[in-house]
């Protein structure tokens, strides 16, 4: 019965493992929503089939994929600038902005119902705990936010920029500007629920290239981080341990094609795949311009297409897939992935508007 029940398994997570496949390569449906300026960040909700985009105009978009092809339900309005972090709570969407607003939405009604004024851009948002609390960063602070009690704390100051802090299970990772370089180091800190309080002990991981939160990853497990990281052997994709046993060390490695460019990362829903997204600045094509001219080759680069992303296993970093594009203003800022009915993929451009990737499962 039980090598039953074992084969069972099996088969089933070789059926997810098959489905996340044909998502990741796009051999789903694939809709085109365009607006006319950037999509900047991207949350998924794991609660529901509801997609919200922040767009460059300060506008948030909701996406519905409930009906199976996903369609835009609502615009959320009351921020004065682009908002750089969403994230999806139980009933919730957190949204914060360059001008220093943060607003907790109702999904249900689509209304603001708690905001936080701060003094500095929020540069990202994660829940904690049992989602009455928020870890925000502004600026050079890590703020503890308990909303429903109106209370506000600072948990983490530097006089390093801060470009994100996430909470994975009972962990913080903060990630610290490395001066006169465009790299970050990655903080693991462990978070308190008795005292509401960060540990002094830490572990860091340096070295890692980072636009946005966008750039690092964290499976659904909680025990693996992937990122793109400088090291004396060059840069390369890492995926790393956040098991606390082996809490930082790198399981393995490989290089990354144009890995100055990768804007973000993802894993699957069953952490087999991880997902790199690249975008197309006007550096990148001016580099590739001078690049076929010490190559003798002077035709327009308009006929060139760009790496856009690339698929890798996790169990050996093999690459599977890659897509590319003569399109520069579908270079990606952001990509997001869920595995509910329907399995979707959502992937914002510089200028292109936003794709949702869709993938139906047998019932």
């Amino acid at each position: 019965m039980l090598s039953v029940l074992l084969s069972g398994e099996r088969r089933s997570e070789r059926f997810m493992v098959a489905l996340e496949e044909r998502l990741l390569f796009t051999h789903g449906s694939c809709t085109h929503f365009s607006f006319g300026n950037a999509a900047v960040a991207i949350a998924v909700s794991d609660y529901s089939n509801e997609v919200a985009i922040s767009l460059k105009d300060h506008t948030i978009r909701l996406f519905s994929t409930t009906d199976g092809a996903p369609k835009h339900v609502y615009s959320l309005q009351q921020h004065s600038r682009t908002c750089w972090s969403l994230v999806f709570g139980q009933g919730f969407l957190a949204s914060g902005c360059l001008s220093g607003l943060v607003i907790l939405w109702d999904t249900r009604t689509r209304s603001p119902i708690y905001k936080l004024q701060c003094p500095g851009p929020i540069r990202s948002l994660s829940f904690l705990g049992n989602y009455d609390q928020l870890i925000v960063t502004s600026t050079n602070k890590v703020l503890h936010w308990r909303y429903r009690r109106n209370s506000t704390s600072t948990i983490f100051s530097t006089s390093s920029q801060i470009l994100f802090a996430r909470s994975v299970g009972q962990r913080i990772l903060i990630a610290l500007k490395v001066p006169e370089k465009r790299l970050y180091t990655v903080r693991i800190m462990r978070w308190s629920f008795d005292t509401n309080t960060l540990e002094s002990a830490y572990h860091d991981i340096h070295g890692i290239l980072l636009y946005t939160e966008a750039g690092v990853a964290v499976n659904n497990r909680g025990d693996l981080i992937a990122c793109c990281r400088v090291t004396n052997t060059g840069a390369r994709l890492s995926i790393l341990s956040l098991d606390s046993s082996t809490l930082g060390v790198e399981i393995r490695s490989c290089p990354l094609p144009e890995v100055e460019f990768a804007t973000s990362l993802c894993f699957s829903p069953s952490s087999s795949h991880i997902i790199v997204g690249y975008g197309i600045s006007p550096r990148r094509r001016t580099l590739l311009k001078m690049r076929r001219i010490r190559e003798g080759i002077f035709d327009e680069i308009s006929n060139v297409e760009f790496l856009l992303k690339t698929v890798y296993k996790v169990e050996d970093l093999s690459q599977i897939y890659e897509c590319r594009t003569c399109n520069p203003s579908e270079g990606i800022n952001a990509l997001s992935i869920c595995n509910m009915r329907p399995s979707i993929l959502v992937q914002a451009s510089v200028a292109a508007g936003v794709y949702i990737f869709t993938v139906h499962r047998p019932p």
